[in-house]
């Protein structure tokens, strides 16, 4: 693999991790988030209200249209222009969770929870660098004023 990399052309714009810890093509802890449920045969005998690992780790999503129940949801609801989310965030309560049944159905992180049973290990391959990292985003986060960033954004959003 690594000889294979070595003979891509070089491009600025391109960033090849040569310590990358992979020695398989499968890698376990990659969910395919783009084979959706929904082109399943058995899609319609889903439990889509219970959502993922990324729902229950990583929150809500954000981006320039609206609130989501996840950041996968707000990019979905982008390509399919459903209008779905919410547009201020003194807008989202628990309803929030009704949009999975819509949302889940196109992502594949759905697929692998369901198969796990929301059992999710953290990746850990490269725990220097994920340290290295944690420790850039507190420092940064130190320097922001979330509450004035939000404000801000739904100021935007009215």
């Amino acid at each position: 693999m690594q000889l294979q990399l070595e003979q891509l052309p070089k491009h600025p714009n391109i960033v090849i991790d040569y310590a990358s810890f992979k020695d398989n093509r499968v890698v376990s802890y990659f969910s395919s988030f783009n084979d959706a449920p929904v082109d399943q045969d058995s899609s319609e005998t889903k439990e889509y209200h219970k959502g993922c690992w990324v729902t229950s780790y990583c929150g809500i999503g954000l981006n320039q249209l609206r609130y989501y129940p996840s950041g996968v949801a707000g990019s979905i609801d982008r390509i399919f222009e459903l209008n779905l989310g919410f547009k201020h965030l003194k807008e989202v309560n628990e309803s929030i969770a009704k949009l999975l049944d819509t949302f889940c159905k196109f992502c594949g992180n759905f697929t692998d929870y369901e198969k796990n049973k929301g059992n999710f290990i953290p990746r850990n391959e490269k725990p220097f660098r994920n340290l290295l990292f944690i420790s850039m985003v507190l420092s940064l986060a130190e320097s922001l004023d979330c509450a004035a960033v939000y404000t801000a954004f739904n100021k935007d959003m009215a």
